[in-house]
């Protein structure tokens, strides 16, 4: 887990791991379900599997991504946070984090 929270996360890899979680959100899955593997990078799917066990024994999605700052950056965790706090739904709080310039995520 200590390697998993050191390694930095591509910001190619994030975009997409966002935009399939986002697509499964709208389509109804539930998070939890919606955060299978969905990346061939090993740390990833360490990282991803970590977050879908935290929000599986109740942490929020923001906290259980703040835990792995180099992975998802503060802005996306601020995002995904306020969005949590609204009415908003979790897939278009997700999508509208991709929709900032990719710079202000580094």
């Amino acid at each position: 887990m200590i390697q998993a929270k050191r390694k930095k996360i591509k910001l190619q890899e994030l975009t997409m791991f966002t935009q399939q979680l986002s697509s499964m959100l709208e389509a109804g899955l539930p998070l939890v379900s919606a955060l299978e593997e969905q990346t061939e990078n090993p740390v990833f799917q360490m990282i991803i599997h970590n977050v879908r066990n935290d929000v599986s024994s109740g942490k929020s999605f923001s906290e259980s991504c703040a835990a792995y700052p180099r992975a998802f950056p503060n802005l996306f965790v601020s995002m995904v946070g306020a969005g949590e706090t609204t009415t908003a739904s979790p897939a278009s709080t997700i999508e509208n984090s991709l929709g900032l310039n990719v710079d202000a995520f580094h």
